[in-house]
């Protein structure tokens, strides 16, 4: 069996393939990708078990009968990334021979029985469409927000809640959360939990989208069944499985009223408070927040590093604050926020809400930390 291939195109589909594979060996064909050639076209697929992909390739030329096999991702990956050729050669035995101009290697095969069955549809699947940039958007906001534990599934995950008029995704940790809502009407209401490394994968898809794929509004379109989430291209599909845990009460970590808001140019502000960071970058370090007569007071001090401070101009309203929090907390919350930022404080102990003045569709909240002394 003989196959010849496009190189550029097949580099780019295992690059997509290839971040599939779980860091952890679970079983051999796991860490292998697997080939089938049907009809004169070449599907190749992944998969940890969370997460599938399937992308589809033309083969230039093919010789021989439909054939499957599954060889290791790494090895195949940096043999296709390392050619400069335009066209590789596959020729398929008890062992897959690869041809690029001069070069050939020789890569052992593993039997495609062994690989799991994977699906990329289902009847009873819900579909909703997504404003493709605002779906990308809302993913970059909330990502960095999830716990890198994995340990802690409810957290190690982004939820989507589809409501009637809006879909909102949230994400959070232990110390702080970010909440974005995309307005768009939904007939079916439904919320689900996708773990983080599926959300990553499926901004990384929804960038290589080419937009003739996308609706004539300019959106994607997302199947969700009982128990996953499937994402449909042209030459590509994408299966995530929902992830069986249940998040927080998150609605009841936003206060309900606030006793000092303050108003100031996120850039600005965010200016101020990095000299002040640099003498607290280690975990448990405060920097110190004193509000009081339009102005933030921002201090922070080590006893192996020195003290610094910074004082920014605020427009306040309410009382007086004394409060602290991580510096990379609120200083990766205020880089987020373009032009003016709200922070919203309700006393020293409880947590700060920041969303972009006369906007509430994007909500970020930080709890406070004691005071190291």
């Amino acid at each position: 069996m003989t196959i010849k291939l496009g190189t550029e195109m097949l580099k780019d589909e295992l690059d997509k393939l290839v971040k599939i594979i779980p860091k952890k060996e679970i079983k051999p064909v796991l860490s292998g990708i697997l080939f089938e050639l049907k009809d004169e076209k070449l599907y190749m697929k992944a998969t940890d078990m969370e997460n599938s992909m399937c992308v589809t390739d033309a083969p230039i030329e093919a010789a021989g009968d439909n054939t499957s096999f599954v060889v290791d991702a790494k090895m195949i990956h940096n043999i296709i990334k390392s050619t400069t050729e335009s066209v590789v050669t596959f020729v398929i035995g008890k062992v897959l021979t690869i041809k690029a101009g001069h070069s050939t290697a020789t890569l052992p095969v593993m039997d495609a029985e062994g690989f799991p069955e994977l699906q990329f549809s289902d009847e009873e699947a819900v579909e909703y469409k997504v404003k493709h940039s605002a779906l990308k958007t809302a993913i970059d906001k909330v990502s960095e927000y999830a716990s890198k534990d994995e340990m802690a599934r409810h957290l190690n995950s982004v939820l989507f809640d589809f409501r009637t008029s809006s879909l909102l995704l949230v994400a959070a940790d232990s110390f702080r959360m970010s909440v974005v809502e995309i307005m768009q009407e939904n007939e079916t209401e439904r919320e689900f939990l996708l773990n983080l490394k599926g959300v990553k994968q499926l901004r990384k898809i929804l960038d290589s989208i080419p937009p003739q794929e996308l609706t004539e509004e300019r959106e994607v379109k997302l199947r969700l069944s009982s128990s996953a989430l499937y994402l449909l291209t042209h030459r590509m599909q994408y299966a995530v499985r929902l992830t069986d845990a249940n998040f927080p009460p998150w609605e009841d970590v936003i206060p309900d009223s606030f006793n000092t808001t303050v108003e100031a140019n996120a850039k600005e502000l965010r200016q101020e408070m990095e000299i002040p960071a640099l003498m607290a970058p280690d975990a448990g370090d405060t920097m110190l927040l004193e509000i009081a007569d339009n102005r933030m007071h921002i201090k922070a001090n080590s006893p192996d590093r020195g003290q610094a401070n910074a004082v920014a101009d605020v427009e306040q309203d309410g009382r007086d604050l004394t409060i602290a929090f991580d510096p990379e907390f609120i200083l990766t919350a205020l880089k987020s926020v373009e032009g003016d930022a709200v922070l919203s404080f309700v006393d020293g102990d409880s947590a700060l809400k920041i969303n972009p003045k006369d906007d509430e569709q994007y909500v970020q909240i930080i709890m406070p930390v004691k005071q190291r002394r």
